[in-house]
């Protein structure tokens, strides 16, 4: 992360500010702002893959299930519905 950082004002929900404090530890951070970054920063990661699938050609998708078919039958107790 870059060392260049501003300070911006936020509203949270007490629940929110808990969360911080709780899991920021957990997360082996040295703060509760390198947690909110890295927190951002996941879930942005997370909804540029949502939002990834419209730009996949239905081929891909359609050759992707085909391969996860094929990887059930070889490997049926990894894969338990």
């Amino acid at each position: 992360m870059t060392n260049n950082k501003e300070k911006y004002a936020f509203w949270l929900t007490p629940e929110a500010k808990k969360m911080i404090e709780i899991n920021a530890p957990l997360a082996n951070c040295s703060s509760q702002s390198e947690f909110v970054e890295k927190a951002v920063r996941f879930y942005d990661g997370y909804l540029k893959v949502q939002n990834s699938v419209r730009f996949c050609p239905t081929q891909c998708l359609t050759c992707w299930k085909v391969r996860w078919a094929c990887s059930k039958t070889v490997w049926p107790s990894c894969c338990s519905t």
